[in-house]
């Protein structure tokens, strides 16, 4: 059926009795309902004596023409088509219908109509999902709505509005002339205030002026994350109610209400039948959109995973490849180990038999110094192996530089010492402390280790005294440990190899962290939970 009627409408609890038209009238006996899977309205049609109801798109609406008396043209996706006593017309969804009377006598007939189109708004629902659907315009951005706003209204001819769950408007719709009039007197379009208040489902809407629009929501998960509105028409002409509501509004405006009645009658006039279709085409388009987000925000997730992943990935390959370059470079260093052990075991019991202790032990120490940084590279060893390496490493250059420095080594509990540890993993640390910290400082240094047990995790810290440094260079160091920033040379080096094999060890949940004051020294402290590192957890796993 035709639109833009100059109406006579009856509005009672959501029923209209009749319409009048420029073409003819309408008296409907049974109205489409919005709700349920399917729904029929039956109406007796009079189309005038040289009446024309111009060419419409039955966008998501089928009709049954049954004539009763008189005859007249129907014409259905340009096919002209006699109604009359006892005939009948099909009017399938989709297709452009008009119709006219050339005749001198009314031509009557039944009209059944039904929207064809019934989908349940969509909303699937996860256990433990948390999202608060905050990202909705990333979603699905403003050129996507745009264009669902334009092809909606080009199907339907109704105007459309896309709200927020908060009733901001996204997208805003070609409003008619008095609805833009109204929205700038009152700051806001009552419609759009109504969205606000009730986010509920699809549900009609009415302002004070009497135009009518339809809402639907957009519910992802038990979410509402959109609100569509269409329509802003009319179904009649101005009650009492309405003249009295263009009275306030002539008063605070200080328009004419002739001019307010004016653009008032100038909004369309359509149907509530042609609405019932538009409602059912607007769940639809909700639906659609809702899948359109969820698929969206799904799509965001697996990329974030994948980038996580990808990064994982290409720190461990880092660590293996630096593990693979120290292990050749220490396979280059080696000239033939075994001569070089026996060289100097040879060294310390020639200096044992010329009565030199010192100097035996300062022999011995360093051929066991060697012996572990060439055959544990690479490896797992225990906490307590890894001390003594260090006791050894510390004994020698304490023998280079008397003077220069002292040290303390402190383990809290006994079974700390059996924890397994990356080989070579304190001695970054320490080395950092007296070639880098203690010239600068200018006085004597003291280098304190400790390793302690804290709940469930294992925590090895290195102080010293030495030179410290800057505020600007810790932020530095900083984020270079948390992988935020670019490599910056200097002693930086050896802690960022040290974090790296931690955490390729012991997992994200692994943590080192630097404190540090220029002129008052550093402190680096190493965290890892208490449990079997990786290559062991997959030693027991292929068992």
């Amino acid at each position: 059926m035709g639109v833009n009627p100059t109406v006579r409408v009856g509005l009672d609890s959501g029923r209209i009795m009749g319409q009048e038209f420029e073409w003819g009238q309408i008296e409907w006996l049974q109205l489409c309902d919005t709700e349920g899977p399917s729904s029929i309205g039956l109406g007796s049609c009079t189309l005038y004596p040289n009446g024309h109801d111009e060419p419409h798109h039955h966008y998501n609406e089928e009709q049954v023409l049954y004539g009763l008396s008189g005859s007249c043209i129907q014409v259905v996706n340009g096919k002209a088509l006699t109604l009359g006593p006892g005939l009948w017309v099909h009017v399938p969804p989709g297709s452009t219908h008009e119709m006219y009377n050339p005749f001198a006598t009314p031509c009557r007939f039944l009209l059944f109509t039904s929207p064809v189109l019934r989908v349940d708004l969509f909303d699937e629902r996860f256990s433990g999902r948390t999202s608060s659907w905050n990202k909705n315009r990333t979603l699905l951005d403003r050129s996507n709505l745009d264009e669902i706003q334009e092809k909606f209204t080009t199907v339907t001819g109704l105007s459309v509005t896309f709200t927020d769950a908060s009733g901001e408007v996204l997208v805003q719709g070609n409003l008619p002339e008095f609805c833009q009039f109204c929205s700038l007197c009152s700051g806001r379009c009552e419609f759009i205030s109504r969205v606000e208040a009730d986010i509920s489902g699809v549900s009609w809407l009415q302002c004070r002026y009497g135009l009518v629009a339809v809402k639907a929501p957009v519910v992802v998960s038990g979410f509402t994350i959109f609100c569509v509105l269409c329509g802003y028409v009319s179904l009649g002409p101005a009650d009492a109610s309405v003249l009295a509501a263009i009275d306030d509004l002539a008063a605070a405006s200080r328009v004419p209400q002739e001019k307010l009645l004016s653009l008032l009658s100038s909004v369309r006039r359509v149907s509530k039948n042609r609405l019932i279709t538009a409602a059912e085409l607007l769940r639809v388009t909700a639906d659609t959109l809702a899948r359109t987000v969820l698929m969206a925000e799904r799509e965001m997730e697996l990329q974030e995973f994948r980038a996580s992943l990808l990064k994982e990935q290409r720190q461990r390959a880092e660590t293996e490849a630096e593990l693979e370059r120290a292990k050749l470079q220490l396979i280059e260093a080696q000239v033939n180990p075994h001569f070089l052990f026996n060289t100097l075991n040879t060294i310390a019991q020639t200096a044992v038999l010329e009565g030199s202790i010192e100097t035996s032990r300062l022999v011995y120490a360093l051929s066991d110094l060697l012996r572990f940084s060439l055959r544990k590279v690479g490896k797992l060893v225990t906490l307590g192996e890894e001390l003594e390496n260090i006791r050894n490493y510390l004994y020698i250059q304490k023998q280079r530089f008397p003077d220069y420095f002292s040290y303390e080594i402190e383990v809290g509990q006994e079974e700390v010492l059996a924890v397994s540890v990356p080989a070579l993993m304190l001695q970054p640390l320490v080395e950092n402390a007296i070639i880098h910290g203690f010239p600068v400082s200018g006085r004597k240094g003291h280098i304190k280790i400790a390793a302690k047990t804290c709940r469930s995790r294992i925590v090895v810290s290195v102080v010293d005294n030495g030179a410290g440094m800057s505020a600007q260079r810790l932020a530095e160091v900083r984020s270079q440990i948390h992988g935020s920033g670019s490599a910056i040379p200097g002693p930086s080096h050896g802690l960022l190899a040290v974090v790296k094999r931690l955490r390729y060890y012991f997992g994200a949940s692994s943590r080192v962290e630097i404190d540090s004051v220029e002129g008052c020294g550093t402190s680096v402290t190493l965290c890892w939970e208490l449990n079997l590192p990786r290559e062991d957890r997959q030693e027991g796993d292929s068992q």
